[in-house]
């Protein structure tokens, strides 16, 4: 991760225009930070909106309740608040870095790159080596994307759940489900609330046929929050093939109460009422 005194320190003025009490509204922040860190996500937003609410020029506590949002699956709401650092600290370098990752798991890969890119000006510790194979393709392919991240990332911190995330990401999209799958592990055990790791390994585990993995690993990103669409679809998609028609059809359904219109669960809760009029459960 990012060290954020260090990037604080780096652009002084922006501190500056604080108003008096900064000191109460950096408590919030570190405390946030150090919630955050116990995966307490919930908790860590809520500290970091005192802060913000103390002092609404605090870049920093911005671009942190950013991280939290995009740990939960927020990533819209992440992007909003990394853009609200930026705009009052536009040398913030991590904010540039954080707003790429939740536009790179909302599927904008463009944007994320040109953050990424605005991040490697910004800061040395982002800089990537020429002649590189993903400065080759950087911004052109999202493969080798997610490489140049992870490669960002340890050097950053070696112990950085989002650079064992990534690799995991470009193990997965290779079908590499064994590599995919330890490095999930490594991400969860380093950030137990990571959501995000929990879907993809278990979207790996389903690859590897071990469906109860699977199924277990969907419950636990449904447990985190929010309350996604396509996790109940996934993991109703997993019962399914499991054989329990019941949990599969309360998934389809939930999908339903979330999402009224949406045709492929209404599909899916037919295609397993026919199931189950064929297998006795």
């Amino acid at each position: 991760m990012f060290n954020f005194e260090r990037e604080v320190k780096r652009a002084p003025e922006h501190r500056a225009a604080r108003p008096l009490n900064i000191e109460t509204a950096e408590a919030f922040n570190l405390c946030g930070n150090a919630r955050r860190a116990k995966g307490q996500l919930d908790a860590a937003i809520q500290d970091y909106a005192e802060a913000v609410l103390i002092d609404p020029a605090f870049a920093e506590a911005y671009n942190n309740r950013g991280v939290a949002y995009r740990m939960k699956g927020l990533f819209d709401l992440s992007v909003a608040d990394h853009s609200r650092a930026i705009r009052l600290n536009p040398g913030l370098a991590s904010a540039y870095f954080y707003r790429g990752l939740a536009r790179l798991y909302k599927g904008e890969s463009g944007l994320a790159t040109n953050d990424f890119a605005k991040a490697s000006s910004l800061s040395d510790d982002l800089e990537v080596e020429d002649g590189s194979e993903g400065r080759a393709h950087y911004g052109e392919d999202d493969l080798d994307i997610v490489a140049l991240l992870h490669g960002k990332i340890f050097r950053l911190d070696p112990d950085s759940a989002d650079a064992y995330f990534l690799r995991g990401c470009a193990h997965l999209d290779k079908e590499e489900y064994g590599m995919a799958i330890a490095d999930y592990n490594e991400a969860v055990r380093l950030a137990p609330n990571y959501g995000n790791a929990y879907n993809n390994r278990a979207i790996a585990y389903r690859k590897k046929g071990e469906l109860a993995r699977a199924a277990a690993d969907f419950t636990k990103a449904i447990e985190l929050g929010p309350y996604l669409s396509f996790l109940y679809s996934s993991r109703g998609e997993t019962y399914f093939e499991m054989g329990q028609f019941a949990l599969a059809v309360a998934d389809f359904q939930a999908v339903l109460a979330m999402e009224p219109d949406n045709a492929k669960a209404k599909e899916n809760i037919e295609k397993t009422r026919m199931a189950r009029g064929e297998h006795k459960e």
